[in-house]
Formats: C-alpha cells, sequence, structure tokens
C-alpha cells in the first residue's frame, strides 16, 4: 500500500482500552487532520475491528449477515525497529500480527523518496485447531486532500491482486493545501487469499 498525500509524520494514534494501546483509535496525518482507515478481521463467525473506531460512529450500520460484531482486537505487544512497527493482537481464538514496514532502499535514491508502506497481516491458532479466517481492510478518500470538498476518483482493477486507485479528479501538480500535496494518489493493494 503506497499512500501519497499524508505527510510523513503520519502517527497512528494509540487508545487506551484497560491500559492496553490499540489500534481501535483514529489516525492523524502531519497537519492533525483526522483520516479514515478501517480494519476488520473475522474469526470464525466472529467480527474484530482491528484499526479505526468504525464501530463507535453514531448513526452507522454495520451490516454483517454472516458475522456477528464481536468488538475490538486485544492488544498484547508492540514492537518496534528501524523500519518497521509490529502490533501483536488476538482475536477470538487466534493471534495475528499487523506489521506495518517502511522499506529501506539506501542504493537507489529515487526508490528512498517514495512515501511507501507495506502492511502484513499473519494469523495463528491460539487454540490448535483450524480457523476460517479474513482480513478486511480500507482507505477513506480523506488521505488526498485537507479539503473536504474536493472530488476524487476511485478506480478499481483486478487481476491476480486487487488494486484500488485513488486520486483527485482535478490533481494540481505541486501544489498542497492544509500540509497535504494536492496531485497525489494513493494505492491500496492486496493478493487474494493464500
Amino acid at each position: 500500500m503506497a499512500k501519497a498525500g499524508a505527510t510523513a509524520d503520519t502517527v497512528i494514534e494509540a487508545s487506551s482500552s484497560q491500559g492496553s494501546p490499540s489500534l481501535g483509535s483514529r489516525i492523524r496525518g502531519g497537519n492533525a487532520k483526522i483520516v479514515g482507515w478501517a480494519g476488520f478481521i473475522r474469526v470464525d463467525e466472529d467480527v474484530y475491528e482491528w484499526i479505526g473506531a468504525t464501530m463507535e460512529v453514531p448513526g452507522f450500520e454495520f451490516d454483517l449477515p454472516a458475522g456477528k460484531r464481536s468488538g475490538t482486537a486485544t492488544f498484547k505487544n508492540l514492537i518496534i525497529t528501524p523500519t518497521r512497527t509490529v502490533y501483536v493482537m488476538s482475536a477470538g481464538a487466534v493471534q495475528f500480527n499487523v506489521t506495518f514496514l517502511s522499506p529501506v532502499e539506501p542504493e537507489d535514491l529515487v526508490l528512498q523518496s517514495f512515501p511507501f508502506g507495506y502492511v502484513l497481516v499473519d494469523v495463528a491458532s491460539n487454540d490448535g485447531e483450524a480457523h476460517r479466517v479474513q482480513v478486511f481492510s480500507d482507505l477513506s478518500g480523506e488521505w488526498l486532500s485537507s479539503a473536504g470538498s474536493v472530488p476524487i476518483q476511485w478506480n478499481t482493477s483486478i487481476s491476480s491482486i486487487l488494486t484500488h486507485t485513488v486520486k483527485l479528479s482535478s490533481p494540481n501538480t505541486l501544489r498542497e493545501f492544509g500540509d497535504m500535496s494536492q496531485d497525489g494518489i494513493l494505492y491500496h493493494i492486496r493478493t487474494f487469499g493464500v
């Protein structure tokens, strides 16, 4: 996943539930503007939120016909290295790691300059049993502009991977508004089942 528009100091704010930080909170860009990122993990028939606060939005109805809301995934541990941040979490009968990776390419200054990051989710059973697991992640157009009224264009392509491309309908090359680039493109890419 690459994110354009948010500045390099985009942070994920940790909230606290019973003294433990979690990803069930808000994400802020460098201009302190809240941007949307929602993530859910379904374990068998139970659905847990692992990033965002979508289930807490008043009036927002989340249709889960094949599962049920089970709350927020439980934070277990946080591991930080120079190139990655790993959140260790549990949801029902599984433990999963959410790894945010920022690749370092010191031999290639062009690659090094890209505001690009990867998110990897890996899952393991806590009880030795097999479980059906699905992971969902979605980003909002707020990652592209501080101006909420700016029209955006969404495109989705499916091949061996699923690619969502989001950009401003009328980008302004080399312009900023509210500390955000007005010509960025957001790619939200995922592979299909393992």
